[in-house]
């Protein structure tokens, strides 16, 4: 049997190709949302939160950020997973991997005392 059957026919080959390009071009996915552990009250502007009213970030993962996070973590995440991070730069400290956003909320309530998440636009 030739190298090139051993892979599968032309169309699975092309379809692998398609999804590895689908994979590395997710970039736009990227969803990422800041946890507050205080409601926004009536007079404020969203960005007017104190920032030691920040306690995490919550965020997917995609072929961006996933090696990075791999590495600096240690854990293993998968493509559409999420995880929560808390701390600062060299502080930092990545939780999860998650299935869900709402489960990686629900952690960062439970935890963090998060009870507001805005989502930040790229």
């Amino acid at each position: 049997m030739g190298q090139a059957k051993s892979r599968g026919t032309q169309q699975q080959r092309k379809e692998e190709a398609q999804q590895r390009n689908q994979r590395f071009n997710s970039t736009d996915d990227l969803q990422r949302f800041l946890g507050f552990n205080r409601l926004q009250s009536k007079d404020e502007f969203p960005g007017d939160v104190p920032e030691d009213a920040l306690v995490c970030l919550v965020s997917n993962i995609v072929m961006l950020n996933q090696d990075a996070l791999c590495q600096q973590s240690g854990l293993k995440f998968q493509i559409g997973d999420w995880f929560v991070s808390t701390g600062k730069h060299e502080n930092t400290v990545i939780h999860g991997p998650f299935l869900t956003v709402e489960v990686a909320f629900e952690f960062a309530r439970i935890n963090f005392d998060a009870v507001r998440f805005v989502a930040l636009d790229e």
